[in-house]
């Protein structure tokens, strides 16, 4: 057998542009398989679905990134013939891809008719490609979403519930999108002007409060095949430890549920359970990974991807830190004094200090490290449009 290559592919979380997520698999015997068409998406009712195109690459690849591909002709088409062909491109921020820029292409597709089949068609490098008909899947709202302390407080895990499901669904996929509200250990009041603080000036922005977003990266199935009660309960979304500045001020989390078919959870617990680093000869082998899209120019051409029709349930909630007071911050900010010792050549303090407090009565100045007055660090002044909280 020829040596294992190990691919990345890209799948979007078609959902408000919500970003791409990164499967690693290893085919056994496909050594001329980089560059292959990573088609990732879903067709959706009652609001505009969204594809991406890129190439798998070799993980070997120090600091491969994925390229996105241009696409032609993409449209959602019915059994009755009925094609929606209105499309943009939209470019969104991610640091995954060439360029930190993910191309998508959004058709719209709202007033898609659950009643019939579809399938995505669209051309690439001058190939014609589509899927097979998709049925539409009908996804259950919501019912809450709860979250949970570890008993040693060392986590918080979030989870999602959901009755009311139709006995023909056994399937389910989840994908998120996270914010969170952070500051930095202590707020600025003095900076150093040729070593003498001075209050901060009126005017110069205040790195105090900041914000983060983030998008999942892992394949989050059930399946409540077999099970005598079919409802989602406790199912956990992620888990978020103390340390983590998520936990600092104010989270949110939109989670966003879908209901598949047994061939689509098929597929990604496949894919699944090769990240998890199964092999021996009870490995998924390369036909397994084959998705449901094909090139009608070239049938023996391997496509990764699946893409899939239904329904997108949302919820977003907000976790409060006071609600659940675990939060533990990593980082060694421990304010000290410093005077000038010009036997040992210390005339100046450090460039990467700032000014903790001082006591302009008195004299005493008391520093910490710059990273400590900081937010930005961790995140960026982009304050969501929907956020509650009044902070700059």
């Amino acid at each position: 057998m020829k040596e294992a290559y190990k691919y990345i592919t890209l799948c979007v979380a078609a959902v408000l542009g919500v970003a791409s997520c990164i499967y690693p698999f290893t085919p056994e015997e496909v050594p001329q398989e980089i560059g292959l068409l990573v088609m990732e998406g879903e067709i959706n009712a009652g609001i505009e679905s969204s594809f991406t195109a890129s190439e798998s690459f070799s993980l070997l690849a120090e600091n491969a990134k994925a390229k996105s591909l241009e696409l032609s002709d993409i449209y959602v088409e019915s059994e009755s013939g009925k094609k929606y062909t209105s499309y943009r491109t939209q470019k969104s921020e991610d640091y995954k891809f060439e360029g930190d820029s993910k191309l998508s292409y959004i058709v719209d597709t709202r007033a898609l008719d659950r009643e019939e089949r579809h399938k995505l068609v669209f051309s690439c490098k001058g190939k014609k490609y589509e899927t097979v008909w998709l049925e539409f899947v009908e996804t259950p709202v919501i019912d809450s979403i709860t979250y949970r302390v570890a008993d040693d407080k060392s986590k918080l895990d979030i989870m999602v519930h959901a009755t009311g499901i139709s006995d023909s669904l056994r399937y389910f996929k989840w994908e998120y999108r996270e914010d969170w509200e952070f500051h930095a250990v202590y707020q600025q009041q003095y900076i150093l002007v040729n070593q003498v603080p001075v209050k901060l000036p009126p005017g110069i922005p205040e790195n105090y409060y900041c914000w983060n977003k983030a998008f999942s990266s892992d394949i989050n199935l059930l399946s409540t095949a077999g099970l005598s009660e079919n409802r989602v309960k406790d199912h956990l979304i992620t888990s978020i430890g103390c340390t983590n500045k998520r936990l600092m001020d104010l989270y949110s989390i939109e989670v966003y549920q879908k209901g598949i078919s047994e061939e689509a959870y098929k597929y990604w617990d496949t894919m699944l359970k090769n990240n998890e680093g199964t092999g021996g000869i009870f490995a998924p082998q390369p036909n397994e990974l084959r998705g449901n899209i094909y090139c009608i120019d070239d049938p023996e051409e391997m496509v990764l991807g699946y893409i899939i029709s239904c329904e997108v349930e949302k919820m977003r909630v907000y976790i409060k830190a006071q609600d659940h007071r675990i939060y533990k911050d990593p980082e060694d900010c421990t304010p000290f004094q410093w005077f000038p010792n010009p036997d040992k050549g210390e005339f100046e303090p450090s460039p990467t200090w700032g000014v903790y407090v001082y006591d302009e009565e008195t004299g005493d100045l008391f520093y910490v490290e710059d990273r400590c007055l900081t937010c930005l660090r961790h995140g960026t002044k982009d304050k969501p449009d929907f956020w509650p909280t009044k902070h700059e």
